[in-house]
């Protein structure tokens, strides 16, 4: 339970950090960005390149964020289908107890599940398997 805590404790301030990040980006590319446009036309300079990307950007987000968020919704719940099946769950726990911090983690916490589930079972007088035929 401690592990469990500690775990939900340390992902709580990564979430809130990419959700205000998405957040900003959405405002940004939403309102901020058109709001410049018009005073870049202003100027007639050519624009750098990267202000260009920015540019295009804002233009495809006013168009067709609604789209795009839609599109993302739907791949995202393809993606987490996938993920329960059985291929998917292999695929993404493979790739989980890879991962540098996170992985040595996982690790932890499915040994202490598994430990309080024999112990659960032990202590309840299921007999051990004392020879794997």
């Amino acid at each position: 339970r401690a592990l469990r805590d500690s775990v939900i404790s340390a992902t709580i301030y990564p979430a809130i950090l990419l959700g205000v990040a998405v957040l900003s980006l959405i405002a940004m590319l939403g309102f901020v960005v058109p709001q410049f446009e018009k005073l870049f036309t202003d100027m007639g300079d050519a624009l750098p390149l990267p202000t260009q990307l920015v540019m295009g950007l804002g233009h495809a987000f006013t168009r067709y964020g609604l789209f795009i968020g839609i599109v993302v919704l739907g791949l995202g719940l393809l993606v987490r289908r996938w993920a329960r099946s059985p291929a998917g769950r292999l695929w993404w726990q493979s790739r989980l107890l890879k991962m540098p911090l996170v992985g040595p983690l996982a690790l932890k916490y499915q040994l202490t599940l598994f430990s309080r589930s024999l112990g659960t079972l032990l202590g309840n007088g299921v007999p051990m398997l004392t020879a794997l035929h």
